[in-house]
């Protein structure tokens, strides 16, 4: 199978831009999901000090 160059790039840029999502979306998940945990703990904590 015959590419351009052009398709090879476009190719290229489609396969990085998958990958960073699959490896980079999850990631962002987690980090949001332990910043709020974070602040929960932090009220939860602040909470517990002042009763």
């Amino acid at each position: 199978m015959h590419m351009t160059i052009k398709q090879v790039t476009t190719q290229g840029a489609v396969n990085a831009l998958q990958t960073s999502v699959v490896v980079y979306f999850p990631l962002f998940i987690v980090l949001i999901l332990d910043a709020a945990a974070a602040r929960a703990a932090l009220l939860w904590i602040v909470f517990l000090l002042k009763h």
